[in-house]
């Protein structure tokens, strides 16, 4: 018996001794490539830290820069759905094949494809009921337009009077460069899901006769139930009727293309984040005249007295009404809370859009 054991003993033994050796090495191995590449440990501890702050933006102020908030972009999306958007990337960039597709919907359709300021190399995604024609007056004033100011039927909105460019009017080998190269800012502005939401209700959502001609033109019995109530709105509208005014902003454009951004902004913050974009897109292009442009664009001239900064309005409407208290006053049950929720998850939960929590019940928050 004795005999017959003292093989089996050694062997596990030996087993043992190999297993801790193993993970002896690894250790050794680790510490060695810590070692040697000591900024990959502090740029974990910063990615970590900065995923605390509430906006991406406020990665240059605190001593970061855009490459850098670009790089903690990538990195969120690597641990995301949006995984296998980064490896159709990255094997683009890697074959020099074109990141652009003829099919993708930013360069097939008029509304959905961004605005390019080619002076500025910047590639602008607008989104409704997000300040998109605001931004679209901005880019007509830095473009010369002496009308930029006018709002109407026609301006700033229709592409055949407004003379901005579109991606779309790139060749694609052109559009796909403007995608992918570092000198080009390519920037995006949210607003809070439900803010965004609650606007469009008031603004579209009221008006009876508008929302028969896009949701029921046949019927016409969805306009009188959107008017007479927020709920009615949820219910009998939105799952019948896809808008750019309330669709999703994760629906902007195809997931890959998030991975293209380097810079976002958000309503909330308009006029700071929208001064972070010029410096930005300054620094990108080796032009550095962020500053110089936000003086001369957007520090003065708006407002009906035109002496107003680019977002002073919006502020002012913003605080004067009390958000929170608007957003109360319409999200005010908890099935409206559940309902809605669900309807703007993807908004919510999008690794890239940071948006903080909102208190709209004592015992509920979205």
């Amino acid at each position: 018996i004795t005999m017959t054991l003292r093989p089996t003993t050694f062997y596990f033994f030996g087993l043992t001794l190999i297993s801790i050796a193993t993970v002896a090495t690894n250790v050794l191995l680790m510490t060695e490539r810590r070692d040697a590449h000591p900024s990959t440990a502090a740029h974990h501890r910063n990615h970590q830290r900065h995923r605390t702050k509430r906006r991406h933006r406020q990665l240059g102020k605190d001593g970061g820069d855009p490459d850098h908030r670009q790089q903690l972009y990538h990195q969120q999306l690597l641990n995301s759905r949006y995984a296998r958007y980064h490896l159709e990337y990255a094997s683009n960039m890697k074959n020099g094949t074109n990141f652009l597709k003829p099919t993708d919907s930013i360069y097939r359709v008029d509304f959905a494809s961004p605005f390019v300021l080619e002076r500025h190399r910047l590639v602008f995604f607008t989104v409704p009921k997000a300040a998109c024609t605001v931004f679209k007056q901005l880019f007509r004033r830095m473009q010369g337009h002496t009308n930029w100011h006018k709002q109407n039927n026609d301006l700033p909105h229709k592409q055949q009077f407004n003379g901005l460019r579109l991606l779309r009017d790139y060749s694609l080998d052109v559009a796909s460069e403007m995608l992918t190269n570092n000198t080009w800012t390519r920037a995006i502005f949210l607003r809070d899901p439900r803010e965004r939401l609650l606007s469009a209700y008031l603004d579209k959502g009221k008006k009876p006769n508008l929302i028969n001609k896009w949701c029921c033109p046949e019927t016409n019995d969805c306009g009188g139930v959107s008017a007479k109530s927020f709920k009615g709105f949820l219910t009998e509208v939105i799952p019948r009727c896809l808008n750019d005014h309330w669709a999703l902003q994760s629906r902007r454009m195809e997931p890959k293309f998030y991975y293209s951004l380097n810079f976002i902004g958000y309503i909330e913050t308009a006029a700071e984040d929208t001064r972070q974009l010029l410096v930005e897109m300054g620094q990108r292009n080796g032009n550095g005249n962020g500053e110089a442009l936000w003086d001369t664009y957007c520090s003065s001239g708006w407002g009906k007295g035109k002496k107003d900064h680019i977002f002073q309005r919006i502020n002012s409407i913003r605080h004067g009404t009390s958000s929170n208290d608007k957003l109360k006053q319409y999200y005010n049950s908890p099935e409206i809370l559940r309902q809605t929720a669900q309807m703007l998850r993807l908004d919510l939960e999008h690794p890239l859009f940071q948006f903080s929590s909102v208190d709209l019940d004592a015992s509920t928050k979205l």
